[in-house]
């Protein structure tokens, strides 16, 4: 049973996304204790991209659109080569000479190469592009902006200003915020950056399956509870549905699963089409990552603690599948392993880590201690 990732946060703070993807836990299996990651003076907490100012070392940008590429991408066999079979690409954050950089490692060598200024990547769903952001510069006019590239760094492409790029079902449009504090805003492009739109919603954007469709989270109107909304990827028939946070769309695009902070926290599912809410399970604890399962039986999310929870998608009891992850846990395309980020809590140091879906095997993937917000290359063909 394959998860599919949606990662979302209770706080106001504006989500940048990771295309990612979550499977199905395992039994439950509890790791040991976490290995603090190695000293440094960066501080990946702040997940601000290269200046603009600094050119990515993989293209010098011709006309806003385009760039040349640079056909040597920097190769650093920094990483450490998965010791249990766990295999793969993953893309990453991490700063060097304190520029933060996307990189991408294959997990079975251990090698890891640095693509391009910037950070939060996101893997387009046929895994052979990467949209990610870079921070303004220091001029009075500056911006996020959003890129695109190859998944070996060449062909990048300027998109225009942006942050938190999250690819539609079908690789063919962007959505993405321009306002990076409270709920945000909610824009969609074509993937070439032409044909921008400003919709109602805000941020915690998650598709539809069919790619028509976005239910994001929106300041209320008067103040209140944040306000889960749909609406289409064209900003025509916007339903606000309930006071909650954390959509995830079902499989088949029937439902809307979403936590509820009221007076008692709780999982809720709502049907879009009729704005029925019921509720699958009270929470005693904080939740992110909501997801379903493949086939809409299960839903999953990761508590603040790092732990891996599931209940059906019928109700009952939430059950603990997993420990000692974090809530950027990323699930590898063949759902065997975990990807996720381990920091230091005395110092600013953090990696990446792997585990298996039960949490067993924990072994150390980035040695950094700047890597932060796994991505799961997606399947390609």
């Amino acid at each position: 049973m394959t998860w599919g990732r949606r990662v979302n946060g209770r706080s106001g703070a504006a989500t940048l996304l990771l295309g990612v993807v979550l499977a199905a836990c395992g039994s439950p299996s509890a790791p040991p204790s976490p290995i603090v990651a190695p000293t440094s003076s960066a501080n990946p907490g702040a997940a601000a991209p290269a200046s603009l100012s600094t050119p990515a070392p993989t293209a010098t940008p011709t006309d806003g659109l385009s760039a040349t590429p640079n056909p040597t991408p920097v190769e650093t066999p920094t990483g450490t080569p998965a010791a249990s079979g766990a295999t793969g690409e993953i893309a990453f954050t991490a700063t060097r000479d304190d520029v933060e950089g996307v990189y991408v490692e294959d997990v079975s060598s251990g090698m890891t190469t640095r693509l391009a200024d910037g950070a939060s990547p996101a893997w387009s769903p046929d895994g052979t592009r990467i949209a990610f952001s870079r921070p303004p510069g220091s001029g009075p006019d500056t911006a996020f902006t959003l890129w695109t590239m190859n998944s070996d760094g060449s062909d990048p492409r300027a998109l225009g200003e942006g942050l938190g790029p999250s690819w539609s079902p079908d690789g063919t449009r962007i959505a993405f915020s321009m306002s990076p504090v409270d709920l945000g805003d909610l824009w969609v492009m074509n993937v070439d950056g032409s044909g921008r739109r400003k919709l109602a919603g805000g941020s915690q954007r998650d598709w539809s399956p069919d790619g028509t469709r976005i239910a994001s989270v929106a300041e209320a109107p008067g103040g209140g509870q944040p306000q889960l909304l749909v609406e289409h990827a064209d900003g025509s028939g916007v339903t606000h549905l309930a006071a909650g946070e954390l959509p995830a769309w079902s499989p088949d695009g029937t439902r809307i699963a979403f936590v509820s902070w009221g007076e008692q926290p709780a999982i809720q599912i709502v049907d879009p089409a009729t704005g029925t809410v019921s509720t699958l399970a009270a929470l005693d604890i904080d939740a992110h990552a909501l997801a379903w399962s493949a086939d809409g039986t299960r839903l999953s999310f990761v508590t603040l603690g790092g732990d891996l929870r599931v209940v059906s998608a019928r109700g009952g009891e939430i059950e603990t599948a997993a420990t000692g992850l974090s809530f950027d846990a990323a699930r590898s395309p063949d759902g065997d392993w975990f990807a996720f980020t381990v920091r230091d809590p005395e110092s600013p140091t953090s990696d990446i880590y792997l585990a298996r879906a039960d949490g067993s095997d924990r072994q150390q993937l980035t040695t950094s201690g700047t890597a932060f917000g796994p991505a799961w290359r997606p399947p390609q063909g």
